[in-house]
């Protein structure tokens, strides 16, 4: 690879530039199928989800949809949760419940608001679905939390 880089003395430039020619068309067929193109494509990918993160992030106190966080993207609801999944390692509910939950804990140390309004606050139905969901993924009520940090 490296002599094909310097011409030969005997060689022409014709024959110089054939040579040159053919490498660099041997190497883009392996640049073609190499990983660079799949991440390139995973980029792609992950601007698309970007907005769709933002838009979670923005409206927690929604209901949200999968169609409607497809539209958001401008993707099929099937393609958008296999994709979401792919790239985020959770299912965009798994996603949307886990910012709940943070946004329920932030709350619940920077407020002295009832569970009913912080359910509210982060989209939930009410105070009893949300003491279920933050016992799922803390392994603690929201009281216990909120003594744990501020004990009375």
């Amino acid at each position: 690879m490296i002599r094909a880089q310097q011409p030969d003395k005997k060689d022409t430039p014709a024959t110089f530039l054939e040579s040159k020619g053919i490498l660099m068309l041997l190497l883009s067929r392996f640049l073609q199928r190499s990983p660079v193109t799949s991440h390139r494509q995973q980029d792609h990918s992950f601007q698309r989800l970007r907005t769709v993160i933002r838009y979670i992030d923005k409206n927690l106190e929604k209901r949200m949809s999968l169609e409607q966080l497809a539209r958001v993207c401008h993707l099929h609801p099937n393609y958008f949760s296999k994709l979401f999944q792919k790239i985020m390692g959770v299912r965009p509910i798994e996603y949307i419940n886990r910012k709940r939950i943070q946004k329920a804990q932030m709350l619940l140390l920077t407020t002295d608001i009832s569970l009913n309004l912080i359910a509210q606050k982060v989209g939930l139905n009410d105070a009893a679905y949300l003491s279920r969901l933050f016992r799922k993924y803390t392994e603690q009520t929201p009281a216990q939390y909120r003594n744990q940090t501020f004990p009375r």
